[in-house]
């Protein structure tokens, strides 16, 4: 391609490894700039099927909101790639070039065997000062080797990583002289590997498929693997007169809990749903203990304990400006309730409300994120979505419930109004979960006199904040 020099400011382009599959293995570093930059691009293969790495940022709250898919065909054609490697570059550096920072976003690591580095390559040679950082991502062998708690090299042993697809005669010649051989993408190479790995000694191994997924398998039972499907996510890692840990002959998505280790008779099969929320409730008194809170105030974090049965939550809560008093207030006439997600809308119970006051409906709780207009005023003005959808909400915040439980920016957006266009809402509960202006918004919401509920840090998200707002509820007559 031939380098072109643009006048204005281009871009920043980040390239962020996600990991192998499970979105908690993200990086605090990747999920930051996965949150920020103005377009996140993914890749997926050309038979259209799900793109691993856009399944781990649709889970990450508050992530961009322009997502685009780039296509790298699975070919032994050269040609085919090269095309592909160029048109995918000059899509990327068209957005560079407007002044938009820009992510990749890929599996596993960035510098391994990755489609970004040819990527990378394409926009370099179109954008010759472009400004990169690169992000590393936990790679699946890790992942696979961490499951079992096992290393993958110790002392002066070495470890060869080696992919699926190479010839028997260069694998071979890297098997005879590695104390751990790693082989990467077995695909239908698999057999072939096993094959070549006994006759070289490494005796003991683990084969893995779609790590962190729900799919996922991992087993050490390298000669049962006749009967498990080959995929093209896989590796087998090998090692030399090593004894591995005991991992199930076939075992799927390893995060689920073992089968029928508990006994049919230990289940109250003939609870009611009340039977089964009131034992609950008993057994979080009991082990909450004695705290400072008001008997309203201990309703909420009992409900939020309930949602997430977590009791470090009743160390973290913050009440704010007495919102027991102001929820009530507000709730006798009906206010509306303004929600920052469809989650946090669809989880609060209209008939819950509805016998506090029966003038309250579905209609009464709002949320205008996925609206088409706030979509395009997001796109237009390049902020997210649900600070657009605040900023459409404006008319109707004043007197208002605001639930909080997803995006930290409508948080700092609503503390932003009330600072400077003295906005004055109910009640905020103040929820939002992640990485990037959690805290700070929350720190802003806490420093206003608005009575408000706040989960202090980085916890938070869409049940507890319902949950808040169900809490409080039981302290409005006639809930209570």
């Amino acid at each position: 391609m031939k380098a072109e020099k643009y006048s204005h400011k281009q871009g920043r382009f980040y390239g962020v490894g996600v990991g192998p599959g499970d979105p908690s293995l993200l990086t605090l570093r990747g999920a930051e700039i996965l949150q920020s930059v103005d377009v996140v691009f993914y890749a997926n293969a050309a038979n259209g099927g799900e793109s691993v790495s856009k399944g781990i940022i649709d889970t990450l709250p508050d992530c961009c909101e322009s997502k685009i898919e780039l296509v790298f065909p699975m070919t032994s054609d050269m040609s085919v790639k090269t095309t592909a490697w160029r048109e995918n570059a000059l899509r990327v550096a068209g957005e560079l070039q407007e002044g938009h920072d820009c992510a990749f976003a890929t599996i596993g690591d960035p510098s391994l065997y990755s489609t970004y580095i040819y990527l990378l390559r394409g926009l370099r040679e179109h954008l010759p000062g472009l400004d990169v950082e690169t992000v590393p991502g936990i790679s699946a062998f890790q992942a696979a080797a961490a499951k079992t708690n096992e290393p993958l090299a110790e002392g002066d042993e070495v470890l060869a990583l080696v992919p699926g697809w190479l010839e028997e005669g260069t694998t071979g010649a890297v098997a005879e002289k590695a104390d751990t051989v790693v082989f990467l993408k077995t695909g239908k190479n698999r057999d072939r590997i096993l094959n070549l790995v006994r006759q070289h000694g490494l005796s003991t191994g683990i084969y893995a498929a779609h790590i962190g997924l729900e799919n996922e398998v991992l087993t050490n039972n390298l000669d049962g693997l006749a009967d498990c499907k080959s995929e093209y996510l896989s590796l087998l890692i090998t090692r030399r007169n090593k004894q591995h840990s005991a991992v199930s002959p076939v075992s799927r998505s390893s995060r689920r809990p073992p089968k029928h280790t508990v006994q049919s008779e230990q289940i109250g099969w003939s609870m009611t749903g009340h039977e089964v929320e009131a034992e609950s409730f008993r057994q979080i008194e009991a082990e909450m203990g004695a705290h400072a809170f008001s008997p309203s105030e201990r309703r909420v974090v009992r409900r939020m304990i309930h949602a997430s049965a977590d009791f470090s939550i009743a160390d973290d809560i913050h009440f704010g400006g007495d919102p027991i008093e102001a929820a009530s207030e507000a709730i006798g006439r009906a206010a509306p309730i303004f929600c920052d997600s469809n989650m946090v809308r669809g989880g609060i119970s209209v008939a819950r409300l509805q016998q506090c006051n029966p003038a309250f409906s579905r209609e009464s709780i709002v949320c205008y994120v996925g609206d088409d207009d706030v979509a395009r005023t997001a796109g237009k003005r390049r902020i997210t979505r649900s600070l657009a959808a605040l900023e459409k909400a404006r008319p109707i915040l004043d007197g208002a419930i605001v639930l909080v439980g997803n995006a930290p920016l409508a948080l700092a957006g609503v503390a932003r109004m009330i600072i400077e266009e003295q906005l004055r809402p109910a009640l905020v509960i103040g929820m939002p979960v992640g990485f990037v202006h959690v805290v700070e918004a929350k720190e802003m919401i806490m420093e206003t006199d608005i009575p408000q509920v706040v989960l202090k840090g980085r916890r938070g998200g869409s049940p507890l904040a319902v949950a808040a707002l169900h809490g409080i509820l039981e302290s409005v007559l006639p809930c209570e």
